[in-house]
């Protein structure tokens, strides 16, 4: 499923429910749909704070299985380089339990919860890539 999303603050609650949408056509099961939205929802909720700042105004979401049943989400989009794969916070090898601090959570939960989290930069455009 591919999605083309407007930054617009009106489109966040619809964008959110994306994830959703894929989870349920997919029949993945719920713990698993559970991440896969949390995962989503950090994401575009970010890219809805922040990216807009760098000047980006529309994001392509592709949410896909593999052959191997895992899910990948790919964001597409422009504006100035941002890459949150390089965010580093002392709690990441630390368990969920364990690193309860303020702030950053979200990236941390993405990290936690994703195999692969990768950041590419090419022509201007911006793609960030999830496996879970």
């Amino acid at each position: 499923m591919i999605y083309e999303i407007k930054l617009k603050e009106k489109d966040l609650k619809e964008s959110i429910k994306l994830a959703d949408k894929f989870c349920q056509a997919e029949n993945i099961e719920k713990e698993r749909a559970l991440k896969i939205r949390l995962v989503f929802e950090e994401l575009i909720t970010n890219m809805f704070r922040h990216a807009i700042k760098l000047g980006t105004t529309e994001v392509k979401v592709e949410l896909k299985k593999n052959k191997n049943e895992e899910v990948l989400i790919i964001f597409t989009y422009d504006g100035d380089e941002f890459d949150p794969t390089n965010y580093r916070d002392k709690r990441i090898n630390q368990s969920l339990e364990d690193g309860k601090e303020k702030g950053g959570l979200g990236l941390f939960l993405v990290m936690n919860f994703s195999k692969e989290f990768t950041y590419q930069r090419n022509n201007g455009v911006n793609k960030l890539s999830v496996k879970i």
